[in-house]
Protein backbone atom coordinates (compact mmCIF):
# COMPACT_ATOMS: atom_id res chain seq x y z
CA UNK A 1 0.00 0.00 0.00
CA UNK A 2 1.03 3.27 -1.15
CA UNK A 3 1.79 6.17 1.61
CA UNK A 4 -0.82 9.12 1.71
CA UNK A 5 1.91 10.96 2.09
CA UNK A 6 3.26 10.28 -1.87
CA UNK A 7 -0.04 12.18 -3.06
CA UNK A 8 -0.06 14.73 -0.38
CA UNK A 9 -3.94 13.35 0.87
CA UNK A 10 -5.60 12.86 4.00
CA UNK A 11 -6.83 9.42 5.15
CA UNK A 12 -10.03 10.44 4.39
CA UNK A 13 -9.69 11.93 0.73
CA UNK A 14 -7.94 8.93 -0.47
CA UNK A 15 -8.40 8.32 -4.36
CA UNK A 16 -11.52 7.53 -6.33
CA UNK A 17 -12.46 4.62 -7.57
CA UNK A 18 -10.12 4.26 -11.00
CA UNK A 19 -12.91 5.16 -13.68
CA UNK A 20 -13.46 8.49 -11.75
CA UNK A 21 -10.01 9.37 -11.67
CA UNK A 22 -9.88 8.70 -15.38
CA UNK A 23 -13.28 10.84 -15.92
CA UNK A 24 -11.52 13.69 -14.18
CA UNK A 25 -7.67 13.23 -16.11
CA UNK A 26 -9.70 12.80 -19.65
CA UNK A 27 -10.67 16.19 -20.24
CA UNK A 28 -9.35 19.45 -22.52
CA UNK A 29 -6.31 20.80 -21.10
CA UNK A 30 -5.86 23.22 -18.24
CA UNK A 31 -5.26 27.05 -19.84
CA UNK A 32 -1.92 27.92 -19.75
CA UNK A 33 -1.45 30.62 -17.19
CA UNK A 34 1.44 32.86 -17.88
CA UNK A 35 2.41 36.55 -16.21
CA UNK A 36 3.33 39.24 -18.34
CA UNK A 37 6.67 39.44 -20.57
CA UNK A 38 8.04 42.22 -18.24
CA UNK A 39 7.43 40.56 -14.93
CA UNK A 40 8.49 37.46 -16.19
CA UNK A 41 11.75 38.85 -17.80
CA UNK A 42 12.37 40.53 -14.15
CA UNK A 43 12.23 37.33 -12.35
CA UNK A 44 14.31 35.75 -14.37
CA UNK A 45 16.84 38.04 -14.54
CA UNK A 46 16.73 38.26 -10.73
CA UNK A 47 17.35 34.67 -10.59
CA UNK A 48 19.85 33.91 -12.89
CA UNK A 49 21.97 36.79 -10.65
CA UNK A 50 20.95 35.25 -7.84
CA UNK A 51 21.70 31.49 -8.91
CA UNK A 52 25.18 32.55 -10.28
CA UNK A 53 26.53 33.69 -6.74
CA UNK A 54 26.32 30.12 -5.68
CA UNK A 55 26.13 27.60 -8.82
CA UNK A 56 28.34 27.13 -12.33
CA UNK A 57 27.10 25.73 -15.47
CA UNK A 58 26.26 22.06 -16.38
CA UNK A 59 24.78 20.03 -18.79
CA UNK A 60 21.51 18.16 -19.02
CA UNK A 61 22.27 14.60 -21.08
CA UNK A 62 19.25 13.48 -22.28
CA UNK A 63 15.73 14.25 -22.64
CA UNK A 64 13.17 14.60 -19.89
CA UNK A 65 11.64 10.63 -19.28
CA UNK A 66 9.56 9.50 -17.28
CA UNK A 67 10.96 6.56 -14.80
CA UNK A 68 8.07 5.96 -12.52
CA UNK A 69 4.07 6.47 -12.38
CA UNK A 70 1.37 5.85 -9.60
CA UNK A 71 -1.93 6.14 -10.91
CA UNK A 72 -2.81 8.30 -14.32
CA UNK A 73 -0.90 10.85 -15.74
CA UNK A 74 -0.82 12.97 -19.21
CA UNK A 75 1.20 15.32 -21.45
CA UNK A 76 -0.33 18.41 -23.73
CA UNK A 77 2.90 19.42 -26.87
CA UNK A 78 1.69 22.22 -27.98
CA UNK A 79 -1.29 23.27 -26.88
CA UNK A 80 -2.84 19.98 -28.54
CA UNK A 81 -4.90 17.27 -26.69
CA UNK A 82 -3.81 15.49 -23.66
CA UNK A 83 -2.24 12.37 -24.33
CA UNK A 84 -2.09 9.68 -21.43
CA UNK A 85 1.90 9.20 -20.30
CA UNK A 86 3.50 5.92 -19.38
CA UNK A 87 6.72 4.84 -17.68
CA UNK A 88 9.52 5.00 -19.98
CA UNK A 89 7.91 8.00 -22.53
CA UNK A 90 10.23 11.20 -23.00
CA UNK A 91 8.80 14.69 -23.49
CA UNK A 92 9.89 17.69 -24.39
CA UNK A 93 10.68 21.67 -24.07
CA UNK A 94 7.03 23.03 -24.29
CA UNK A 95 5.31 20.05 -22.78
CA UNK A 96 2.66 20.45 -19.97
CA UNK A 97 2.38 17.45 -17.59
CA UNK A 98 -0.49 16.78 -15.77
CA UNK A 99 -0.90 14.45 -12.96
CA UNK A 100 -4.81 12.93 -11.61
CA UNK A 101 -6.17 13.05 -8.06
CA UNK A 102 -4.43 10.02 -5.95
CA UNK A 103 -1.58 10.09 -8.52
CA UNK A 104 2.56 10.66 -8.37
CA UNK A 105 4.89 10.78 -11.30
CA UNK A 106 8.47 10.40 -11.64
CA UNK A 107 10.35 12.61 -13.78
CA UNK A 108 14.12 12.52 -14.95
CA UNK A 109 15.20 15.78 -16.21
CA UNK A 110 18.90 14.13 -17.02
CA UNK A 111 22.26 15.81 -16.50
CA UNK A 112 23.33 15.47 -12.76
CA UNK A 113 20.30 12.95 -12.40
CA UNK A 114 17.84 15.60 -10.96
CA UNK A 115 14.89 14.03 -10.77
CA UNK A 116 11.31 15.88 -9.93
CA UNK A 117 8.16 13.77 -8.19
CA UNK A 118 4.96 15.69 -9.83
CA UNK A 119 2.43 14.80 -6.82
CA UNK A 120 -1.49 14.26 -7.11
CA UNK A 121 -3.47 17.20 -9.23
CA UNK A 122 -0.25 18.60 -10.20
CA UNK A 123 0.06 20.80 -13.57
CA UNK A 124 4.00 21.60 -14.60
CA UNK A 125 5.18 23.28 -18.08
CA UNK A 126 8.78 22.25 -19.18
CA UNK A 127 8.84 25.48 -20.11
CA UNK A 128 12.95 24.98 -21.01
CA UNK A 129 15.23 21.83 -21.14
CA UNK A 130 18.61 22.72 -22.80
CA UNK A 131 22.11 22.18 -21.28
CA UNK A 132 23.30 24.20 -18.19
CA UNK A 133 19.72 25.29 -17.44
CA UNK A 134 16.13 23.60 -16.94
CA UNK A 135 13.39 25.94 -15.77
CA UNK A 136 9.60 24.47 -15.08
CA UNK A 137 6.39 26.06 -14.55
CA UNK A 138 4.34 24.85 -11.42
CA UNK A 139 0.64 26.11 -12.59
CA UNK A 140 -0.45 23.82 -9.31
CA UNK A 141 0.09 21.11 -6.87
CA UNK A 142 2.90 20.28 -5.85
CA UNK A 143 6.69 19.46 -6.83
CA UNK A 144 9.27 17.55 -4.68
CA UNK A 145 12.75 17.10 -5.97
CA UNK A 146 15.57 14.46 -5.11
CA UNK A 147 18.52 15.83 -7.15
CA UNK A 148 22.07 14.50 -6.34
CA UNK A 149 23.64 16.67 -3.68
CA UNK A 150 26.91 15.54 -3.93
CA UNK A 151 26.51 17.45 -7.75
CA UNK A 152 27.04 20.93 -8.66
CA UNK A 153 26.09 23.10 -11.46
CA UNK A 154 22.79 22.61 -13.12
CA UNK A 155 20.72 25.49 -12.76
CA UNK A 156 17.30 24.12 -12.00
CA UNK A 157 14.56 27.08 -12.05
CA UNK A 158 10.76 26.75 -11.31
CA UNK A 159 8.39 29.14 -11.71
CA UNK A 160 5.07 29.88 -9.77
CA UNK A 161 2.48 31.81 -9.92
CA UNK A 162 3.91 34.15 -6.87
CA UNK A 163 7.91 33.90 -7.98
CA UNK A 164 10.36 31.67 -9.18
CA UNK A 165 12.32 29.04 -7.09
CA UNK A 166 15.98 28.13 -8.02
CA UNK A 167 16.90 24.92 -6.31
CA UNK A 168 21.28 24.51 -6.21
CA UNK A 169 21.11 20.84 -3.74
CA UNK A 170 19.25 18.94 -1.70
CA UNK A 171 15.77 17.34 -1.53
CA UNK A 172 13.04 20.09 -1.69
CA UNK A 173 9.27 20.52 -2.06
CA UNK A 174 7.60 23.69 -3.82
CA UNK A 175 4.01 24.20 -3.96
CA UNK A 176 2.41 26.64 -6.61
CA UNK A 177 1.39 28.75 -3.72
CA UNK A 178 5.24 29.52 -3.02
CA UNK A 179 6.08 27.45 -0.02
CA UNK A 180 9.51 26.17 -0.70
CA UNK A 181 11.40 23.64 1.35
CA UNK A 182 14.44 22.26 1.68
CA UNK A 183 16.55 19.55 3.32
CA UNK A 184 20.25 20.02 3.91
CA UNK A 185 20.28 22.17 0.93
CA UNK A 186 20.61 25.32 -1.01
CA UNK A 187 18.05 27.24 -2.85
CA UNK A 188 16.86 30.99 -3.37
CA UNK A 189 13.32 32.03 -3.84
CA UNK A 190 12.42 35.50 -6.17
CA UNK A 191 8.97 36.77 -4.46
CA UNK A 192 7.08 38.67 -6.93
CA UNK A 193 4.18 39.52 -4.75
CA UNK A 194 6.41 42.18 -2.92
CA UNK A 195 5.61 45.55 -3.77
CA UNK A 196 8.55 46.99 -5.38
CA UNK A 197 11.69 45.12 -6.27
CA UNK A 198 11.66 41.66 -6.19
CA UNK A 199 13.20 40.03 -2.62
CA UNK A 200 15.74 37.22 -3.45
CA UNK A 201 15.41 35.41 -0.43
CA UNK A 202 18.56 32.34 0.27
CA UNK A 203 17.70 28.88 1.86
CA UNK A 204 20.68 27.00 3.66
CA UNK A 205 20.19 24.03 5.43
CA UNK A 206 16.78 22.10 6.34
CA UNK A 207 14.53 25.47 6.26
CA UNK A 208 11.03 26.56 4.64
CA UNK A 209 10.13 30.07 2.96
CA UNK A 210 6.69 31.37 3.70
CA UNK A 211 5.22 33.65 0.98
CA UNK A 212 2.55 34.73 3.73
CA UNK A 213 5.70 35.87 6.29
CA UNK A 214 7.75 36.65 3.41
CA UNK A 215 10.54 34.85 5.53
CA UNK A 216 12.97 31.85 5.51
CA UNK A 217 12.10 29.82 8.62
CA UNK A 218 13.39 26.60 10.10
CA UNK A 219 11.53 23.53 8.95
CA UNK A 220 9.22 21.97 11.51
CA UNK A 221 10.24 18.66 13.01
CA UNK A 222 6.96 16.99 11.48
CA UNK A 223 7.23 18.53 8.31
CA UNK A 224 10.73 17.39 7.45
CA UNK A 225 9.97 13.56 8.28
CA UNK A 226 6.69 14.08 5.83
CA UNK A 227 8.87 15.05 3.30
CA UNK A 228 11.48 12.31 3.65
CA UNK A 229 8.41 9.63 3.77
CA UNK A 230 7.35 11.31 0.48
CA UNK A 231 10.68 11.11 -0.99
CA UNK A 232 11.54 7.67 -0.15
CA UNK A 233 7.75 6.30 -1.12
CA UNK A 234 8.46 3.95 -3.80
CA UNK A 235 6.81 4.97 -7.00
CA UNK A 236 5.95 1.75 -9.73
CA UNK A 237 8.80 1.81 -12.01
CA UNK A 238 6.79 0.04 -14.90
Amino acid sequence: MQSNLLLGLPSEDRPQAAAEVTRRIGRSPIPLQTSTATIQSRLLTWMTVAIALIVSPAVLAADPTVTGLLGLAQYSRSGGAYTPLRVGMTLQAGDVVQTATGSALDLDLGGVARTVRLLQSTTVGLTSVVPGQTLLDLKSGELLGKPDRHTTGQKFKVEVPGGVAGIVEGQFRLSARGYLVVLEGTAVFVDSTVVGEPPVYTLNGTVYYSPQEHAVRPTPKELEREIRTQVKAKVPKK
